[in-house]
């Protein structure tokens, strides 16, 4: 019979801690540097703030359960429904299909 074995599980080859640490290390450095970069001159971050449909739905739930004033909700719903894809779904991430 003679074949050879083969390991219930491959090897996996993984960097030495040190080095991970270091890659981690520069790649935090980097990302502080890009939002530092970004920082107005008077200390805060001004962006425009997107969101898919989740949010929209969310909020329109919350709204009920607590019982508020439900004047902002026929229009939070018809932005939910100008959201909804061809396939009856809303995107989670943009382009995902839904």
């Amino acid at each position: 019979m003679g074949g050879r074995s083969i390991p219930a599980r491959p090897q996996i080859v993984r960097p030495p801690v040190e080095d991970s640490w270091g890659r981690l290390r520069k790649a935090v450095e980097r990302a502080a540097a890009a939002m530092l970069q970004l920082q107005r001159p008077e200390g805060y971050w001004w962006a425009e703030l997107e969101s898919n449909a989740t949010i929209t739905a969310e909020y329109i739930m919350l709204h009920r359960l607590l019982g508020l004033d439900g004047a902002k909700v026929p229009r939070m719903a018809a932005d939910l429904l100008s959201r909804q894809l061809p396939n009856g779904g809303w995107s989670v991430w943009y382009g995902d299909g839904g």
